[in-house]
């Protein structure tokens, strides 16, 4: 992908920027009415303390009354417990 030799410090700034991107995103005001919700959830491999572990990447998007479509609420959780990630997004909304 042509970064070969960036440096750690870089790598850190750009996941920060994204990280203040998606949290701006995800805070932004819903106006109007959004009477649907769906959840869904896909597993991803994710490194924590030195080791590979499985979690729950959790979406939610909802549905407007003229049929708009927007991502509301994206949620990380732990696979073991993922009735605890879904209310944890649930509450975030």
């Amino acid at each position: 992908m042509g970064l070969s030799g960036i440096s750690k410090s870089t790598v850190s700034k750009l996941c920060k920027d994204i990280d203040d991107r998606v949290n701006a995103f995800l805070d932004r005001p819903l106006i109007g009415d959004w009477p649907y919700l769906w959840l869904d959830a896909t597993y991803l491999k994710q490194r924590e303390g030195g080791r590979i572990v499985s979690v729950a990447a959790i979406i939610a998007v909802a549905a407007n009354t003229d049929g708009k479509r927007e991502i509301v609420g994206l949620h990380i959780g732990k696979t073991k417990w993922i009735y605890d990630s879904i209310n944890d997004l649930l509450s975030l909304l």
